[in-house]
């Protein structure tokens, strides 16, 4: 599949921001998928993080803004051209495979742009993951899809994921953001170019696993440099296995 390209021009006075785009979503997109397993630990469940509409703040402290409150709280700009950010708390080395924007328009002839994208640390937009246009008149809805396709690991170290909602020249509550919602996977971690023990080396099938635990303080192998990959586990290895690994607590 060969994601499409858009290519969004936002001018607030002097000033102009481009984001150039990886995908863009459906109109109609399937709503958040409902899910039993559970969404705490593990490499093959999608876990899910909210972002409410609160989280959402002006570019720039001149910018005035306003909620709805009410059953469904929405956030929306009193000024016209302006936008609200928001950066969401994701782990490093999550990969990156779902969002949902939610929103409202009820004014019949502006639109709400809203968008994921990357940046370094000095804001500018180095790619935008994706974006989606909420049409005039078009009530409270939402739009989401899947982001799995970009293969995108989150590196805090190196970028930032803000969240963007722009608004139209309105500047009133017809057009506001209602939040977002990201899901992602964890991950082990890949492999190092060294082994760590002398009896798990790069060619062990277990090696970025072992090298994982490691990684993580979960253990400090055998004694002698050596894992003892062979050896069987005692209850008591397990036990703190399992309790360093889930960062399990006793309260």
């Amino acid at each position: 599949m060969t994601p499409k390209r858009v290519l969004l021009l936002c001018v607030f006075g002097s000033g102009a921001f481009a984001f150039a785009g990886l995908g863009q979503a459906p109109p109609n997109a399937p709503p958040l998928p409902v899910t039993n397993a559970p969404t705490t630990f593990g490499t093959s469940n999608t876990v899910y993080t909210s972002v409410g509409e609160w989280k959402f703040t002006p570019f720039t402290s001149s910018w005035t803004y306003g909620d709805t409150g009410g059953n469904h709280p929405t956030r929306f700009m009193t000024v016209p051209n302006a936008f609200l950010l928001s950066a969401p708390e994701l782990p490093s080395g999550a990969l990156l495979q779902w969002i949902e924007f939610e929103y409202c328009n009820s004014n019949p002839t502006e639109q709400i742009s809203l968008g994921f994208y990357l940046a370094d640390f000095q804001n500018n937009i180095t790619n935008t993951i994706t974006s989606i246009v909420g049409p005039a008149n078009s009530g409270c809805s939402h739009a989401s899809f899947d982001i799995s396709i970009y293969g995108l690991t989150v590196d805090n170290l190196n970028h930032r994921y803000p969240l963007y909602a722009f608004f139209g020249a309105n500047g009133d509550s017809t057009t506001s953001i209602a939040g977002s919602i990201i899901g992602y996977k964890l991950q082990v971690s890949p492999a190092p170019g060294s082994n760590t023990f002398n009896d798990v080396l790069p060619s062990d099938p277990g090696f970025q696993y072992v090298e994982a635990l490691v990684k993580a303080g979960i253990t400090g192998g055998c004694g002698g440099g050596n894992f003892c990959p062979d050896n069987p586990v005692t209850r008591r290895q397990m036990a703190i296995f399992l309790a360093k690994a889930l960062g399990l607590s006793y309260d």
